[in-house]
Order: C-alpha cells, then sequence, then structure tokens
C-alpha cells in the first residue's frame, strides 16, 4: 500500500509502483478527483481500478463529473467490510 497527498504525487506514485486498485478521494485541495483520475487514465499503464472513494454521495459523484474514469464508488461512512468487498471483486476482475 502507497499514499499519496494530491494529484501530482499520486502520478508519481503509479508511476513508480504498479497498483492494481486506486482509492481516490473526490475532493482534494491540489487538483479534484476527476482531474487526478483523467491524469491516471493517461498514463501508459492502465491496468488498474480506480475507486472514487469520497465523503460525497453517489448522486453528486454522477452530476459532478465523468463517472466513467471510475470503476467502483463507496461513500466514506460505508462499512469497511463493503470496501474490502469491492476492491476484492476489482481485483478478480483486474487479474483476469
Amino acid at each position: 500500500m502507497r499514499t499519496a497527498n494530491g494529484c501530482f504525487s499520486a502520478l508519481q506514485v503509479v508511476e513508480s509502483w504498479a497498483p492494481d486498485i486506486i482509492l481516490l478521494d473526490i475532493m482534494m485541495p491540489e487538483h479534484d478527483g476527476f482531474f487526478t483520475a483523467r491524469a491516471l487514465r493517461r498514463l501508459s499503464r492502465d491496468d488498474f481500478a480506480i475507486i472514487a472513494y469520497t465523503a460525497n454521495d453517489q448522486d453528486f459523484v454522477r452530476s459532478s463529473g465523468d463517472v466513467t474514469l471510475f470503476d467502483a464508488y463507496c461513500q466514506k461512512a460505508i462499512s469497511p467490510t463493503y470496501l474490502l468487498g469491492l476492491m476484492e471483486g476489482l481485483y478478480s476482475r483486474e487479474a483476469m
């Protein structure tokens, strides 16, 4: 597991390490999650899943930007068990 403090930090982490899944907050100080997801999708490697992980509800995410940038959505207040199940499902799909 790695962490990043913003868009450009996330790009550096992904370029130097090959994550299977990225948890990406929508509301970030430097650039929002939509900008960051767009930048991540432009990288030469795109064999990772991106989860929109945010305090905002799914309707907010849908109405605020391009949801096709994300492979899944998880609200922060949800059970950690749900998030783990979501990640396991995405990991299984990515491994195929």
